[in-house]
């Protein structure tokens, strides 16, 4: 990994989750990805090659650099996290994130408005 990019950090792995992934990724970023443990086993197709199909607008191979288990794993040296998941899943990922989260890294919740913000800050 080049020490000058920037890394991310997306906990969840639905489709919002994979779409900002692809995003930051085509934009430079490097990408790591993460789901809780119930919902893990959606994960095994990136666990091959690591790419996300983007098509569309704009056809596109995203890389990401790392799909893990492991949350600690997942968000060392992230300077962002992404939590994207349904409202449901906010508290769960931020108990899971509470062991693996350090002061200096950006935790940013989606959907927003959703009060998850608030949840996670209750929780770390």
């Amino acid at each position: 990994m080049d020490a000058d990019r920037k890394t991310a950090s997306v906990l969840g792995g639905g489709a919002g989750a994979r779409a900002a992934a692809a995003e930051l990724a085509l934009a430079g970023w490097s990408v790591r990805m993460w789901d809780l443990p119930e919902f893990f086993a959606g994960m095994q197709g990136l666990l091959g090659e690591h790419n996300l199909i983007v098509s569309g607008l704009s056809d596109a191979i995203a890389p990401i650099e790392r799909v893990t288990d492991d949350i600690s794993d997942a968000c060392e040296g992230s300077s962002l996290i992404l939590i994207v998941a349904q409202s449901g899943g906010h508290r769960p990922i931020a108990m899971e994130l509470a062991r693996a989260v350090s002061p200096d890294q950006a935790i940013v919740v989606m959907p927003g408005g959703s009060g998850g913000a608030l949840e996670v800050r209750q929780v770390l």
